[in-house]
């Protein structure tokens, strides 16, 4: 899924004007790809959601995802 959202962002990228129309269903993929990340106790995928999120300027995300990049580096369960 990260692969997805990196995809789409690139999209956005490359078509200045379709961005604004990409950015919301890119940081749905995005999301997407933290849960199913965290759920599978992957903390590279979390981390690279994470970044991405804040390539995107999503600060707050980007945040959630280093918290659950924590949990998961711990090997504690759940959402931040």
């Amino acid at each position: 899924m990260a692969a997805v959202g990196d995809a789409s962002a690139q999209l956005g990228d490359e078509f200045p004007r379709a961005r604004a129309g990409l950015r919301p269903d890119v940081q749905r993929i995005y999301a997407v790809a933290l849960r199913r990340a965290r759920e599978q106790g992957s903390l590279d995928g979390v981390l690279r959601v994470s970044e991405a999120f804040a390539d995107l300027g999503e600060r707050d995300r980007a945040r959630e995802g280093l918290l659950v990049g924590g949990r998961n580096a711990r090997g504690e369960p759940g959402r931040p």
